[in-house]
């Protein structure tokens, strides 16, 4: 197994990595921070054991002095700085005596084993085959590693090991650096992202996969494709995926470059019977791949969340509308490109006829109930088309792609947000945001705010019947 010296990883992606983004020109901001988890994985026994190392630099945001661990996971020791440290924990979150009070530690080991959470950490077999996966919702992660947080915990990099039985494959972040098989019958693999991520879309899949490579070539660069199924699936997942090269082009060209075009971009296929987009390898549950590509915008909507929620990541799950509701409006466009206006149109009448409680904002943060219902993806996508109408089909598509660039593998909020639409409409939109984030019913109109002026003077308001113009020319 390879050895990694975090010291030199923070370095590099520091002073090097920092310093350009994808395609040499976007800065990336700098966390400070490494994460390395490596365990070994039996799911056919139900069990899990291995280390965490959090590794941090002095001027990082966090601090390796506090975790959270979910109830079936053990906490057997942690090393501070390579010095045992004596545990404390109440509930999920644990704590540990400085061995030098003097100063903050900068490398923790945390070493544990434990048990599935599912569905956060599932270890359901698949036709009798052993299997396991992981479901990265809001504060998961800490239900198979021991994490410092969820968003805030932002990583500059990582690296996820993970051994298990040699019959099944194991998928995680990034690209694949080596693949070890033992003697004893288990097989390790080696998966590393050199990009930022957050703890809860770390992620594991581990199954008896076959595995379909495809590529797509986008701005002069190959980005590898990489799907992960279950045998019996395979028919059925060479039909829903073939048309992922396309949408990858397409949101390259609406959206910006790709954040993660020297990894891969993949799907992996687990027991859940949900969708999750985890970094660079969204996983899909069996019920969703059916060979008729009637899942489509669920392909699309995934895909989407490489730009939002991976690489703009939300400051506070308070604000989920800017993952959600943005990736949920991408897909409504991919079908606009893909199928036509009319198609785009019927989406959003669907979507204004859904039944929306509560606020955009999510005033309580842990409410995954209220953050993952139809107000969060559908009124955000709404939203997304009152802008549109309220800008102009050229002013909303270019000050779309400036947010995402702007704010390329950083932390965001609905302030930024906010002002990168306000330099688009060049006026104040402090009262459409104000009405769409924070009253609950649904605006009647989708141009609530036009006295704003976004459409007075240069900008053509014929734009705002119009197909998406000739920025996305379809084919």
């Amino acid at each position: 197994m390879t050895r990694i010296d975090p010291w030199a990883l923070i370095v590099t992606l520091s002073v090097g990595c920092a310093a350009l983004g994808q395609g040499g020109s976007t800065p990336v901001p700098s966390y400070g921070v490494y994460y390395r988890v490596t365990f070994r994985l039996d799911p056919a026994r139900g069990t899990i054991q291995g280390n965490a190392w959090i590794a941090t630099e002095a001027s990082a945001t966090i601090h390796p002095d506090h975790f959270f661990a979910a109830p079936a996971l053990v906490i057997d020791s942690i090393l501070s700085d390579h010095v045992a440290a004596t545990v404390f924990r109440r509930g999920d979150t644990v704590t540990f005596a400085q061995p030098s009070p003097a100063r903050r530690s900068r490398l923790a080991q945390v070493f544990y084993h434990g048990s599935a959470s599912p569905p956060a950490f599932s270890m359901e077999p698949h036709a009798g085959t052993p299997a396991a996966s992981t479901y990265g919702l809001p504060y998961s992660a800490r239900s198979w590693w021991p994490t410092p947080g969820s968003t805030l915990a932002k990583a500059d990099s990582a690296d996820v090991i993970v051994t298990v039985p040699a019959q099944l494959t194991a998928v995680s972040n990034g690209r694949l650096v080596s693949r070890s098989a033992a003697h004893d019958g288990w097989v390790t693999y080696h998966w590393a992202t050199r990009h930022p991520i957050y703890p809860d879309v770390v992620s594991i899949a581990v199954g008896a996969y076959v595995e379909l490579d495809d590529s797509v070539q986008v701005a002069g660069r190959r980005i590898p494709l990489r799907f992960y199924v279950f045998a019996d699936d395979t028919m059925k997942a060479r039909v829903d995926f073939a048309s992922l090269p396309r949408i990858l082009a397409f949101f390259n060209d609406a959206l910006g470059p790709y954040p993660f075009a020297d990894e891969k971009y993949g799907v992996a296929e687990f027991t859940t019977q949900s969708f999750r987009e985890h970094q660079t390898i969204p996983s899909l549950g069996p019920r969703f791949l059916t060979g008729d590509r009637r899942n489509e915008w669920i392909l699309a909507h995934e895909l989407a969340h490489q730009w939002f929620g991976n690489s703009l990541s939300v400051r506070s799950w308070s604000d989920a509308w800017l993952n959600e509701g943005l990736a949920t409006y991408a897909a409504m466009l991919w079908k606009e490109h893909a199928v036509g206006r009319a198609a785009y149109d019927e989406d959003i009448r669907l979507a204004r006829a859904r039944q929306f409680t509560g606020t955009l904002t999510v005033a309580d943060s842990t409410d995954l109930d209220h953050m993952f219902g139809a107000t969060t993806f559908f009124k955000g996508a709404l939203m997304l088309d009152a802008l549109r109408h309220l800008l102009g089909d050229d002013r909303f598509f270019a000050a779309l792609k400036g947010y995402v660039s702007e704010h390329a593998y950083g932390l965001v909020s609905a302030a930024d947000f906010e002002r990168a639409i306000e330099r688009g409409c060049g006026h104040p939109l402090t009262e459409f945001f104000r009405v769409w984030l924070t009253t609950e019913p649904l605006p009647s109109s989708p141009r609530t705010d036009a006295s704003s002026g976004c459409l007075r003077g240069a900008v053509d308001t014929t734009s705002m019947s119009r197909a998406i113009p000739h920025l996305f020319p379809a084919g």
